[in-house]
């Protein structure tokens, strides 16, 4: 008997999959990243447990990188959403040039900053925007043997992908989430409304999943790694750890009236009760890392199924 097979899902479904998320207009808004800037560059200052994750963070991508000969001697880097400018300066210590692009000005003025604080001047940094710019402003094609984005609204679709692609003589890097599991966000969704929490986590994996399946069906051959930060312990209870439960829950929960003042009011009762907050978080994230050069011939899936 001949098995029961379904059809395999086309290109079309991955990318509307990865670029039908939920609007985020203010994610590519200069002015909403110039806002955020000085408090990003605080947080790394002042929060050792931040700036040991974001570090963390960095080491991880830098040792997958240098383990496939892409950022050592005589190799050209483009960072596509440099943010502060730590992925940036830390290849720039083995790297011969590091080019870091930010949307926002003051961000990129934080990284030339970090980068000089850090004995790097094999480096610049440009305020634009990657999905508007011409080629020939980005560096021109062809340009990097290595082109990589990390958690960076500037790619955000297939087009944005390709264009990335073209600036590179060898390889790109695309770093997204791709679960977050945190026990004070799961004890808040069951107290305050209710609910199981399913998901496990407040991210579903779909850029990684979508962005890997593009490029298997468009003829590469990514190759993958996972990076994962484990933390358990305190957390201090201010506006931004607030706001960010706030905005989290009223994407995840849908029909539900996800209050501020209540999401407040909860944690507050727990930080008087216990003299402090504690929660257990890992975040996980996948590097998806491919060269532009390999391409085998593509195979028809959804024919050879039918």
């Amino acid at each position: 008997m001949k098995p029961h097979r379904t059809k395999a899902p086309d290109p079309l479904f991955f990318q509307e999959l990865w670029e039908n998320l939920e609007p985020a207009d203010h994610l590519t808004s200069p002015k909403h990243w110039n806002m955020r800037a000085d408090g990003w560059i605080k947080k790394l200052e002042e929060r050792p447990v931040y700036r040991e994750k974001e570090l963390g963070r960095v080491q991880a991508t830098r040792d997958f990188l240098l383990g496939q000969d892409l950022i050592g001697p005589g190799k050209k880097v483009l960072d596509i959403g440099c943010g502060p400018g730590l992925f940036a300066t830390e290849f720039a210590k083995t790297a011969e040039f590091v080019t870091g692009l930010d949307l926002s000005p003051r961000m990129a003025r934080h990284a030339a900053a970090y980068a000089r604080a850090q004995g790097q001047d094999n480096t610049r940094f440009i305020a634009l925007d990657f999905r508007e710019a011409d080629l020939q402003t980005l560096g021109g094609a062809r340009a990097y043997d290595l082109v990589m984005s990390s958690l960076t609204p500037a790619i955000s679709g297939l087009a944005d992908l390709y264009k990335m692609m073209s600036l590179s003589r060898d390889s790109c890097l695309h770093v997204s989430f791709v679960e977050t599991r945190d026990s004070l966000r799961a004890k808040m969704i069951r107290d305050l409304y209710g609910h199981v929490d399913q998901k496990g986590g407040h991210w579903d994996g779909r850029v990684f999943y979508s962005v890997f399946n593009l490029l298997f069906w468009g003829g590469y051959y990514p190759v993958t790694s996972y990076f994962t930060y484990n933390k358990d312990g305190a957390v201090e209870l201010d506006d931004d750890l607030i706001d960010r439960y706030t905005s989290m829950l009223s994407k995840e929960l849908m029909g539900v009236d996800v209050s501020r003042e209540a999401i407040q009011e909860y944690l507050e009762a727990i930080n008087r009760k216990k003299g402090h907050l504690t929660r257990q978080t890992s975040e996980n994230y996948g590097f998806i890392l491919w060269n532009v050069n390999k391409k085998r011939n593509t195979t028809n899936y959804a024919k050879e199924l039918s």
